[in-house]
């Protein structure tokens, strides 16, 4: 099952590869994530994604929405 999302800003689109990640003081340590110690959030969702190259990279959930489940737009699958 292929999940797409969009960046809300660029409208860029990646392949969403999982979205159970939680970002908080406690993991701001760990060197793959270290990337969001300066947001000023404490807690926010953190979503894994892949670009057209492969290239695998973690973001804030909130900046994306969800466009195409499986090849159907959105509005096809609800």
């Amino acid at each position: 099952m292929a999940i797409i999302v969009e960046n809300k800003e660029s409208k860029r689109k990646f392949v969403l590869i999982s979205a159970n990640f939680e970002y908080s003081k406690e993991i701001a340590s760990n060197r793959f994530i270290s990337f969001l110690r300066d947001t000023e959030e404490k807690e926010f969702e953190v979503i894994c994604l892949c670009d057209e190259n492969g290239e695998i990279f973690f973001s804030n959930a909130s900046e994306f929405r969800i466009i195409e489940v499986d090849g159907k737009p959105i509005n096809q699958v609800l």
